[in-house]
């Protein structure tokens, strides 16, 4: 095949003419020599993915623990990590170029925005940012209804009057500490339905913050072992309110229940007898409509 096209196929195959496109990239590399126009996109061939870094979770509030992490850093090198330009780490960059480091944010962080900066040993650095706001947590996330729960918050205002609320209920009125941090215990009520539900605090200073709590049914026997045919009272809460109930021993219907219902706080209170079944430990179980479970062992003597 001839042409214009494979006559410039022939001419750049000659070894002298790559030989010189390859000088002039390393030159054009270097520096050393430039070509306007040229310059980036030689750069851009040989150049690296750029190095950035995260910051997780973000926004976070203070007292909590956030990972600072980092990619396409120079390899082996020793990284300096600084938090509004107080020295918080050195991390050393892997063979892939990454570090992680987890840095616990002081409980008087002032809320805002913070610069997260990391910097390597030739002098390069770049940045992100955090935002530092006010929080609380609940401890545990889950439990039973009547069961106790702890909740507590930081990166409010210091010393200030602060409202704590339960589904919007106010729950408790005190003063932060010197810190801006509080702590309280909260029993759940007896009536609360199970499923999701909210603690939020504000302060006087305007400070806010929410967190999903979820409570969970539960049954109590009046009595966890006895023979066969023996009466048993069971009380629940913490179902859905005014539902359909089902109660099962050993995964089977209970012969002479009468139909259930919840009440309408999501509770309830019956009695069953026993069945006859052999010696051993078995499972009573309640489970509303809408799914909302609990059991209680009982054996059978």
């Amino acid at each position: 095949m001839e042409g214009p096209f494979m006559r410039q196929v022939e001419k750049m195959a000659n070894p002298k003419i790559l030989l010189s496109i390859a000088i002039a990239g390393i030159f054009l590399a270097s520096g050393l020599v430039s070509f306007p126009g040229l310059e980036s996109k030689a750069f851009s061939v040989i150049s690296a993915a750029p190095a950035r870094i995260t910051v997780h979770p973000n926004p976070a509030s203070p007292g909590s623990a956030v990972k600072i992490v980092g990619y396409n850093f120079p390899i082996s090198q020793t990284i300096t990590l600084r938090f509004d330009k107080t020295i918080i780490g050195s991390p050393v960059a892997g063979s892939n170029g990454q570090f992680s480091f987890q840095y616990t944010l002081p409980l008087l962080t002032a809320d805002g925005t913070h610069t997260i900066q990391a910097t390597d040993t030739l002098g390069d650095d770049l940045s992100t940012t955090l935002t530092v706001v006010a929080g609380i947590t609940v401890t545990p996330v889950r439990a039973i209804d009547g069961g106790s729960v702890v909740i507590s918050g930081t990166g409010f205002s210091h010393s200030s009057k602060t409202t704590i609320s339960f589904d919007s209920k106010s729950i408790s009125k005190l003063t932060t500490s010197s810190t801006g941090t509080f702590s309280l215990t909260y029993n759940i009520p007896l009536t609360t339905l199970a499923g999701v539900h909210i603690f939020s605090a504000v302060d006087s200073g305007g400070h806010s913050a929410s967190k999903g709590f979820t409570t969970i049914s539960k049954i109590v026997l009046s009595r966890t072992s006895g023979s066969a045919g023996a009466a048993v009272k069971v009380k629940g809460s913490g179902f859905g309110a005014s539902l359909p109930l089902t109660l099962t021993f050993n995964g089977a219907s209970i012969p002479g229940q009468p139909p259930l219902t919840t009440n309408s706080t999501g509770g309830f209170s019956l009695s069953f007898t026993v069945p006859s079944y052999s010696p051993a430990t078995y499972t009573v179980k309640a489970t509303d409509s809408q799914g909302d479970t609990s059991s209680a062992q009982f054996t059978i003597v």
